[in-house]
């Protein structure tokens, strides 16, 4: 299937962030709903394999964009398999940053498969407040309708 195929059958899920922080010699984990992730699927895929986004930051610190990951169902042994990139991808997007209470938008690529069977993906993000105190732990799912 041709990726703007792909990027154009998917239909938006749930965002699911956790907040992960040290306190003392522990991580606490809670929810946090001050960060949003929208795909901007208006606009046609390009067949350049980027999926569009607009992050909004509406915490108290700026945030930073530290790494993703693509990543398909499978309901067979219930677990999360990573896209593989091809061996010559170098991403060169990291480094954003999101001030607080404002937006950004972020196109992430999306490697290319043989096949990209029909079902449950998710976008996984990392983000880090600027004291490196909190990391951000995003799940972007997503579902696409067609198979090839």
């Amino acid at each position: 299937m041709d990726i703007s195929h792909f990027i154009n059958s998917i239909e938006p899920g749930e965002t699911i962030v956790e907040e992960k922080k040290m306190q003392g010699e522990e991580f606490i984990t809670r929810e946090n709903e001050n960060i949003k992730v929208r795909f901007l699927l208006k606009a046609p895929a390009q067949k350049d394999g980027f999926l569009k986004t607009e992050i909004t930051n509406n915490t108290n610190d700026t945030i930073i964009y530290i790494s993703n990951t693509f990543l398909h169902y499978r309901e067979s042994n219930n677990s999360w398999i990573p896209l593989v990139y091809s061996d010559n991808y170098v991403k060169n997007d990291l480094g954003y940053l999101i001030p607080s209470h404002e937006s950004a938008k972020i196109r992430f690529f999306l490697p290319s498969q043989e096949e990209y069977p029909k079902g449950k993906y998710k976008l996984q993000l990392l983000f880090r407040n600027t004291s490196k105190s909190i990391d951000y732990y995003i799940d972007k799912i997503f579902l696409s309708n067609k198979s090839n």
